[in-house]
């Protein structure tokens, strides 16, 4: 039985695919699954001064990006009825590097 909710990680193979050229800071990206809509969560770590720390989460609703912001190539559809392993392969497979930079902010310029 595939899992439709939950959280499923795309850091390694993430890495994987792009190498260096992930930003450092990144710590986990995820993708989440509810009944209603599938998001992803990159989570960054930044060391300040006076080894304090700061953490950034962000989560976006990836079918409202694909609308907004224009993801992919028009088609992409992120659908809750599909597992959450195979929207992750359709994130990691159909979301351009230059999209992946200067929309969602995960690589380095």
């Amino acid at each position: 039985m595939e899992i439709k909710e939950g959280i499923y990680s795309i850091l390694e193979d993430f890495k994987k695919l792009y190498g260096d050229k992930v930003k450092s800071d990144i710590v986990s990206i995820n993708i989440i699954q509810s009944e209603e809509d599938v998001f992803l969560e990159s989570i960054e770590k930044k060391s300040l001064q006076d080894e304090m720390e700061k953490t950034s989460i962000k989560k976006d609703n990836l079918n409202h990006l694909i609308n907004k912001k224009k993801l992919g190539d028009g088609s992409l559809e992120f659908s809750t009825k599909d597992s959450i392993k195979q929207n992750s392969i359709k994130f990691l497979s159909s979301i351009s590097e230059k999209e992946l930079r200067e929309i969602l902010g995960l690589l380095d310029k």
